[in-house]
């Protein structure tokens, strides 16, 4: 137990070990750490042969960051086990699941910085499919990154040049609702893009 509990110290802030570890044991949680995946943060995925359960989460998120990530992902386990695959992925059941474990760490019982809790009480309110989609929740969290000189397309002025990650060079148009229009450079397309996609001022 002790092996394990340095090892989850590694990740997870240190209020939060003993109750992620029980709930590792408790729901018999086969726990990956990945490398980092530009298409998400975190992965559920039940394992019913042996009656168990896989949870992964990127390795480079900051320890706040991995733990509202991993409760994310506890979630859906929680609803599989009282639902099976018979409601939607992030639909009431998971969002109240959400809010019930979330109360280990927030409320009376809180252990985030003020400016994340903050953040996490106004998620919480109504989480969506990915924190990520939060971006006041997401900028606070990469406060906490070592390398906190990451640019966002909400941080960059309309009608600037940017590249993305991939090196495709575009010009950001427009806000439509949740997302940024962004036109590239090199096709003339259109794309929607998260505000909180990084991105490389040109």
């Amino acid at each position: 137990m002790a092996d394990h509990q340095e090892i989850l110290s590694r990740y997870f802030p240190p209020q939060s070990i003993d109750i992620i570890y029980n709930w590792i044991v408790e729901h018999h949680i086969h726990f990956r750490i990945t490398k980092s995946r530009e298409s998400k943060l975190g992965d559920y995925q039940p394992l019913p042969k042996i009656n168990a359960h896989k949870i992964t989460i990127n390795f480079d998120l900051n320890k706040w960051a991995f733990l509202i990530i991993f409760v994310h992902e506890l979630a859906h386990l929680i609803v599989y086990e009282a639902h099976g695959n018979k409601v939607k992925a992030h639909g009431y059941e998971w969002k109240n699941a959400y809010r019930n474990l979330m109360k280990n760490f927030t409320g009376e019982r809180n252990i985030f910085p003020p400016d994340i809790a903050g953040a996490v009480e106004k998620y919480l309110v109504n989480a969506y499919a990915s924190s990520s989609t939060d971006v006041e929740l997401t900028k606070v969290l990469r406060n906490y990154n070592k390398d906190n000189n990451e640019i966002f397309i909400d941080d960059i002025p309309m009608k600037s040049l940017f590249k993305t990650e991939k090196g495709e060079l575009f010009s950001k148009e427009q806000k439509l609702r949740k997302r940024f229009l962004c036109i590239c450079i090199r096709n003339k397309r259109e794309y929607l893009l998260s505000p909180m996609t990084r991105v490389f001022p040109q």
